[in-house]
């Protein structure tokens, strides 16, 4: 998408590619994915990392995208809050660990953060799909 009319162009593209999937006949969703500084899983760090940015919340972006989708009756997913929940409670680290360059904790997802962000936008579509719930009648 283009960044050249700032938030409210692209706002406007998002609702213009919504309207076009649906006449299509399709069903348009969003899903955000989650960067490692959202999934750290050492809260201090974390908490380090959004005071280095000066930033209220590291998940500012995805409930932007999401209170988006929501006024414009657009299907979303966001997996950051949810998936940094479960590596808060639980442990683990979803990313990296792949290679030396990349430790557990850096870049990009690992196989358990994979899985993990693929079994929960499963289980969101599933539920929330017309186009599956047809599908299954």
């Amino acid at each position: 998408m283009s960044n050249q009319h700032g938030p409210g162009g692209r706002n406007a593209e998002l609702r213009r590619l919504a309207r076009e999937v649906q006449e299509a006949g399709a069903e348009f969703w969003i899903v955000t994915l989650a960067n490692a500084a959202q999934l750290e899983p050492d809260l201090a760090a974390r908490a380090g990392h959004q005071k280095s940015l000066g930033v209220d919340s590291l998940y500012y972006p995805d409930r932007r995208i999401r209170a988006l989708a929501e006024r414009h009756g657009i299907p979303v997913i966001t997996l950051a809050e949810r998936l940094a929940d479960l590596v808060a409670t639980k442990g683990g680290v979803l990313n990296g660990g792949y290679n030396d360059r990349y430790p557990l904790g850096s870049g990009h997802w690992n196989e358990v953060g994979n899985r993990t962000a693929a079994e929960m936008t499963g289980e969101q579509l599933c539920a929330g799909s017309s186009a599956i719930a047809h599908l299954r009648k």
